[in-house]
Parts: structure tokens; sequence; C-alpha cells
């Protein structure tokens, strides 16, 4: 490999691992720091926020769940372009590094996901446990297969 293409790799590996940083805080904000109601949401939605609460009392705290979901999937992603920009190409799993990585996509996304429909009683939420059986067996023959 030539020294520009080299030069060419490690810029475009350090420009993803930027961008699924990125991602990762913003996905970390709008799970635990957004608030239910930005000013734009109250502006677009031509009201305020107290008579939402009192039209809907239980809004502001579904909203949170959603908000919940919605940044573990963003901050799922940035796991993810972070693994594919810093991890080994011959097997990214078979460092503790991947291996961790994987995990908290796995926490971020589905584990995150299926608690907020428990916690919101969803009608679905008994449905949403599957995909995480899924992860750890998936996870655990990944692990054994990458072990020696």
């Amino acid at each position: 490999m030539t020294a520009r293409r080299k030069s060419g790799s490690k810029i475009g590996r350090a420009m993803l691992a930027l961008c699924g940083a990125y991602q990762l805080a913003l996905g970390t904000y709008f799970m635990l720091l957004r608030p239910s109601f930005l000013p734009e949401d109250l502006r677009f939605i031509g009201s305020s926020a107290a008579v939402l609460k009192a039209t809907a009392p239980g809004l502001e705290t579904w909203l949170q769940w959603v908000f919940a979901v919605l940044g573990g999937q963003m901050a799922g992603v940035g796991l993810l372009v972070l693994l594919a920009a810093t991890g080994d190409r011959r097997g990214i799993v078979s460092s503790m590094t991947g291996m961790t990585l994987l995990i908290l996509v796995a926490a971020t996304t589905t584990v995150l996901m299926s608690a907020a429909n428990f916690a919101i009683g969803s009608d679905f939420r008994f449905a949403l446990v599957a995909p995480i059986a899924l992860w750890i067996i998936a996870l655990l023959f990944y692990w054994k297969s990458a072990t020696p």
C-alpha cells in the first residue's frame, strides 16, 4: 500500500471515528438531558407547556421515554461507527474493546427500547424481549468463536 493510500485510510478512519463520537454524544444528550419540550417544539405546536401538561398530563413523561429510545438508537449507531472506524479489520469482535462496544450497542438500542416499552405499558412489550435474547445468544456465539 502506498504512503498516500495509508494516509487517506488513516484520515478516513479518523473522520469516521469523529462521526461516531458525535452520534454517540448526540444520542447521550437525547437519552439523558433533552427536555420534553424545547421552545421550538412549543412554537411549532402553537401551545405552551402549561397547556399541554394540563390537557395531556402524561405527555411529558411519555416524551422522555420516546427521546430516551431515540437517543439510544443514535448512541448505538455512533458506537457501531466507532467500532467500524477503530476495529481490527480481521475480526473486530476478537478484542475485548470490540466485544464491549457490541454489548453497549445492545444496551443502548434493544434493551433500552424494551425497558421503555415496559415502562409505558406497551402492548408489544413482551415481543420486544425476543430481540434481547437474540443479542445475548449472538454475542455469546461471537465471543466463543473469538476466544482461543
